[in-house]
């Protein structure tokens, strides 16, 4: 769990800098998206080592994940507000699941 969280990290670092360019940080924030996906997969089975909070926001980041997706595939356009919307939470999604990735790697430590 501790190289998911510094994977996770240094992307999110990345797409930070990325975003001093609007449209190439957008892109990238897709790929991020989808890396966290599959590392949030990788992680349900550390799920029962984290904490109630870790555990709450897990919940909470796959079940808005699956929403966000749900939405961008059935209603998604860039062009609406459906979409910024959904530009909005999935960057609020990644710290999230930065921190969730976080607590995973300190209960490893433990």
């Amino acid at each position: 769990m501790k190289y998911l969280y510094q994977t996770n990290k240094w992307l999110i670092i990345i797409n930070t800098i990325l975003f001093l360019s609007p449209y190439i940080g957008l892109l990238f924030l897709i790929l991020l998206g989808t890396i966290q996906v599959i590392m949030a997969l990788i992680s349900i089975p550390k799920f029962p080592k984290l904490d109630k909070n870790g555990k709450i926001k897990f919940i909470i980041y796959l079940v808005l994940t699956t929403i966000i997706l749900t939405t961008l595939f059935t209603k998604g356009s860039w062009n609406n507000s459906v979409g910024k919307i959904c530009v909005i939470s999935s960057i609020l999604l990644a710290f999230l699941h930065l921190n969730i990735t976080y607590l995973l790697s300190k209960s490893e430590k433990q």
